[in-house]
């Protein structure tokens, strides 16, 4: 390869432990540039330390770090208020801006490769990054007093199955295994028929889908995506 670039969501305040795991399994990518970018859906996503994290897992297989960036995107993790300041500041995200952003950091990492330059980077001590110490993901699931599947709703498409990392999921059975689900919220948000049941902290969750209908939202996409063929 001439250059890897690895993209990932922030994913309580670091990358997905799936990520660190593919990462981790990677081969040798001996002298090879290498990049990485995250998206995030809020101020406060620990991302310059989950950019070191990904770098860092690179670096150790003995690959060069040419670049990293964070974007921030419209925040796409349920909550039992959509309409939190948080979410209303990101509504308009990605933009115009964003893709520039985007197009310069490209512009960046392929100048660092012609020249042959690494990147120094290392991570910073962040209260964010002492909040990861927690059981984040325990003590969120904690707050859900309901995960199931709707049997007169769901249409059988398997979609829940498919986005599920941990194979948690099973809607057949309208059964979810709450030992292994990890609070993604991957199988309300990508449900097509709003078949999925969350009750956070007693109040009923809506997947991002729906957010985006309710609040009327349509996502920018860049104009390259006219011509892509992928």
């Amino acid at each position: 390869y001439d250059l890897i670039l690895v993209g990932s969501p922030v994913f309580y305040y670091d990358i997905p432990e799936n990520v660190v795991d593919w990462l981790s399994s990677a081969p040798k990518l001996t002298g090879i540039p290498v990049a990485a970018f995250v998206s995030f859906g809020g101020p406060e996503g620990n991302q310059h330390n989950a950019l070191c994290h990904a770098l860092h897992l690179l670096a150790e297989k003995e690959a060069v770090p040419v670049g990293m960036e964070a974007f921030r995107s419209i925040a796409a993790y349920p909550t039992p208020d959509w309409d939190s300041a948080n979410q209303k500041a990101g509504e308009h995200l990605p933009d115009e801006a964003t893709y520039n952003r985007v197009r310069e950091f490209t512009r960046q990492i392929l100048e660092s490769v012609r020249q042959g330059q690494s990147l120094a980077y290392s991570s910073e001590l962040a209260t964010r990054e002492l909040v990861r110490m927690l059981p984040l993901v325990w003590l969120n699931k904690k707050a859900i007093s309901k995960h199931t599947v709707d049997a007169a709703k769901c249409i059988g498409c398997r979609t829940c199955v498919k986005m599920c990392p941990v194979g948690a999921i099973h809607p057949e059975k309208q059964f979810v295994d709450r030992d292994k689900c990890i609070a993604c919220f991957g199988c309300l948000n990508n449900c097509p028929a709003d078949a999925v049941v969350i009750e956070y902290r007693g109040k009923r969750l809506y997947g991002f889908p729906e957010y985006l209908k309710r609040r009327k939202i349509t996502i920018l996409e860049p104009a390259e995506f006219q011509h892509c063929s992928l």
